[in-house]
């Protein structure tokens, strides 16, 4: 994951459940650094460097515009005029990347996974372990496209 982070004097207060701020992206970002495949729902905000709060337990929402992000607050009370702001966005980094699985089980895929049998049977696990490969790899893709 990397964060990219914008400092915000409220010019206004943003009121609670519903006002908005509107930010811009921290230099050197644009709006498809933290859209699409690079999502990343895992932002957070600093109110004077003390109270943190996060996207991911739902204390505000970020609407991604083309060029300045919209903050709404949600989280139960008014941030003041004044208030330091810290937006801190966050998208999926290098690490992040999400790579499909190589199959080097030998066996064949299919859309079953059989009972284990009694009795140790190689080819029955290679199977198992190529029909896992292919479904992760299917989702890889998707994740990807």
């Amino acid at each position: 994951m990397q964060v990219a982070t914008t400092p915000v004097n409220l010019a206004a207060a943003v009121a609670s459940p519903a006002g908005t701020v509107t930010v811009p992206y921290p230099t050197g970002y644009a709006q498809a650094d933290f859209t699409g495949v690079n999502a990343l729902a895992t932002a957070y905000l600093l109110l004077n460097n003390n109270d943190r709060f996060t996207e991911v337990a739902d204390q505000f929402d970020i609407s991604y515009g083309a060029s300045n992000a919209t903050i709404t607050n949600k989280t139960g009370f008014t941030w003041s005029i004044g208030t330091e702001l810290l937006v801190s966005f966050a998208k999926i980094g290098a690490s992040d990347a999400v790579t499909a699985l190589t199959d080097s089980s030998g066996g064949t895929a299919s859309n079953t996974i059989v009972d284990v049998p009694a009795a140790y049977a190689e080819a029955t696990l290679a199977n198992q372990l190529a029909s896992l490969t292919a479904k992760v790899n299917t989702l890889v893709a998707a994740h990807n496209a």
